[in-house]
């Protein structure tokens, strides 16, 4: 089970970004399948450890804003083509946010187009840390730079981001242009008033309506591809963070009764109890290989009580302790 996967084009960004910041695409071969085995999308986790073996290798925390710098509106593909070409900013947006999954999918969260309060809103992925920041620097720099270029810089009334200032804080003057609030209690960028009803100078109504098919199309041709599982499973996975979410927290979050619930994971030959357990132990065994987080934080994120209850599934999954798996990997 992944935690998630990205398109090819994203990864290309970040090796572009990377190569801006001095480290070669030799230095991240490594962390790379052959040309001839790469997939349509890579692993999200993958792309993550590509990002802090940027970071560690050039010394430049500043990753996410690199790759911001380094993407335009025509990087996300039919989905970026039918955002440019919609009426209003507002109708931009929320296309934008319903075709992300054609760019990117994570179990964590999805993110929102708020129209009511004008907000493009990015779910939290605390614990941060210098290695994780770079995934939300690069998606708000990047609706900054998106927003900018189909309606102008003064559609943008500020940025929050929940964690404090980096010690490159400076740089974000650089890429966003409006006034960037740390520490705050969410990651978010806020239009200007009114902004989100700005006429799109590129609007092509034909196009436009040719392009929304071709992304519904292949967005549900993407959900086709998962089983049922899967459609839990990206629900389960913004639970997680601190509690143990419950069959009927995520029927209701499906829209459907629990019992219908259970009666398609049976179909499936699964239950709501097993695909928790699974998909706990797969996102531990790739967090544990994420040297940017602590146990305690792996405890937290996948929802355990106590350090202690994380420690004795694990054993119970791999037949080792946490920080004796962690060792083993330092190792090899």
């Amino acid at each position: 089970m992944r935690a998630g996967d990205i398109t090819w084009t994203s990864v290309d960004r970040l090796l572009a970004a990377a190569s801006a910041l001095g480290v070669s695409p030799q230095q991240l071969a490594p962390l790379l399948p052959p040309p001839e085995q790469r997939e349509a999308r890579l692993e999200l986790l993958d792309y993550c450890r590509l990002g802090q073996r940027v970071i560690a290798l050039s010394g430049h925390g500043e990753l996410g804003l690199e790759i911001a710098r380094a993407t335009a509106i025509t990087h996300a593909g039919l989905a970026g083509l039918a955002a440019m070409s919609a009426p209003t900013l507002g109708e931009a947006l929320a296309l934008f946010m319903h075709f992300e999954p054609l760019t990117v999918r994570s179990y964590r969260g999805q993110s929102r187009w708020l129209p009511a309060e004008g907000k493009l809103a990015f779910y939290s992925i605390a614990p941060y840390n210098d290695f994780t920041r770079f995934i939300v620097d690069a998606m708000l720099a990047t609706w900054c730079r998106l927003v900018a270029e189909v309606a102008g810089a003064d559609a943008l009334r500020e940025v929050r981001l929940e964690y404090a200032a980096p010690a490159y804080h400076a740089r974000y003057a650089g890429i966003f242009p409006c006034p960037v609030y740390f520490a705050s209690d969410e990651n978010a960028v806020l239009l200007a008033r009114d902004a989100a009803r700005r006429p799109l100078r590129t609007h092509e109504p034909v196009l436009h309506a040719e392009l929304v098919e071709l992304c519904e199309q292949k967005l549900r041709q993407l959900e086709n591809e998962s089983r049922f599982r899967a459609r839990v499973q990206k629900v389960l996975g913004p639970m997680l963070s601190g509690n143990t979410p419950s069959l009927d927290d995520v029927a209701d979050a499906l829209g459907m009764a629990s019992w219908t619930l259970r009666r398609k994971l049976r179909e499936e030959d699964t239950s709501f109890q097993d695909l928790l357990d699974d998909m706990r132990r797969d996102l531990a065994l790739a967090y544990m290989k994420d040297i940017g987080l602590s146990l305690g934080e792996i405890t937290y994120i996948l929802g355990f009580s106590t350090p202690g209850a994380f420690q004795r599934a694990f054993k119970r999954w791999t037949g080792t302790t946490p920080g004796e798996y962690r060792r083993q990997l330092r190792g090899e």
